[in-house]
């Protein structure tokens, strides 16, 4: 084989090899699942909510099944509910701990 036909045997392999990344690409990027939420839906308020209806506390993981039962395909899991909490009690101040993974209304904010 002459040196072009090498050159272009060569640049053929190459484009198949990246044809086959990015198919390998797109078949990843539409096997993702988008979740989008209703307009006004609010994880932090339905967490409290959920802490509001609770008032000797409620705990972390119930919160997160209570949700996942409620809203089975918005995409909801355990670091979300996390950080609405900590958003909730370190930011905003509406909660507190009640214990180990155990949170309930602030206390300046019953009643």
């Amino acid at each position: 084989m002459n040196q072009r036909a090498q050159q272009k045997l060569s640049q053929i392999q190459e484009l198949i090899k990246q044809k086959e990344i990015i198919e390998k690409e797109l078949e990843s990027l539409l096997s993702e699942k988008a979740v989008i939420l209703p307009l006004g839906f609010s994880l932090n308020n339905e967490v409290l909510d959920l802490i509001k209806e609770n008032i000797n506390g409620i705990a972390s993981t119930q919160i997160l099944n209570t949700l996942l039962n409620k809203y089975p395909d918005y995409g909801i899991d355990r670091k979300k509910v996390a950080s609405s909490l900590a958003y909730l009690k370190n930011t905003k101040k509406l909660i507190g701990q009640a214990g180990r993974g155990i949170y309930k209304l602030a206390e300046n904010k019953i009643g």
